[in-house]
């Protein structure tokens, strides 16, 4: 049984292809995976859509990092959307860093 709950690519660059790779296995994860950690890796926001959309598929999912990345306007949205279609989701934590827009990490506690 594979239990994986933590995945950690941090400051690992990222094609877009790879990302959306990344997002099929993420999927594959999506009854062990509690934390992502995907700082600085290159991500754009067509990237961070895809990324939060296998996320969002992620029952155990509490923490997603993805400040350092260039998610834009798009990758904000999809990040906005991952933390509201949840209503399980007691609170969230936002970190800014630099630009305001970039969401740095959403943090869940159930």
């Amino acid at each position: 049984t594979d239990v994986t709950k933590t995945l950690s690519l941090a400051r690992i660059q990222m094609s877009v292809a790879q990302t959306l790779e990344l997002a099929l296995a993420i999927e594959g994860k999506s009854g062990t995976l509690a934390s992502i950690d995907l700082r600085d890796c290159g991500i754009t926001s067509a990237g961070c859509v895809a990324l939060c959309k296998a996320a969002g598929k992620c029952i155990a999912l509490r923490e997603l990092r993805l400040c350092g990345n260039d998610i834009q306007d798009a990758g904000c949205t999809a990040a906005a959307e991952l933390l509201t279609a949840d209503t399980r989701k007691a609170r969230a934590q936002v970190l800014q860093a630099g630009d305001p827009r970039l969401l740095c990490t959403v943090r869940s506690d159930r």
